[in-house]
C-alpha cells in the first residue's frame, strides 16, 4: 500500500468516526450502528493481522514475525481509544 492510499484511508476512517461521534447527541441509535460498523472493520483487520503473526510463527520467519507483531500492535492502538470511548456511553444510554 502506498503512503497516499494509507493516508486517504486514515482520513476516511477519521471522518466516519467524527460523523458517528457528532450523531451521538442527536441520533444515538444511528451513532451506535456506525460505531459498530467501525468496530467490526477494525476487528476484521486485527483477525487478519493475527493470521499473519501465526503464519510467521509457523514458518519461523523472525523478520516477518516482528513486522506482523508491530503491525498488530499499531492496529490495536488505533482501535482501542476510538471505539471504546463512545460505545459504552451509547450502549448504556439505550437502557
Amino acid at each position: 500500500m502506498h503512503i497516499s492510499n494509507a493516508f486517504a484511508l486514515c482520513l476516511q476512517e477519521a471522518q466516519e468516526f467524527l460523523e458517528a461521534a457528532m450523531l451521538s447527541a442527536s441520533a444515538p441509535e444511528e451513532a451506535f450502528q456506525r460505531f459498530d460498523v467501525l468496530a467490526a472493520r477494525h476487528a476484521e483487520a486485527l483477525r487478519q493481522l493475527t493470521k499473519k503473526v501465526q503464519d510467521a510463527r509457523v514458518s519461523r520467519d523472525t523478520e516477518a514475525l516482528k513486522r506482523a507483531v508491530i503491525a498488530y500492535e499499531e492496529a490495536l492502538e488505533a482501535y482501542i481509544p476510538g471505539n471504546t470511548s463512545h460505545m459504552p456511553s451509547l450502549f448504556w444510554g439505550f437502557r
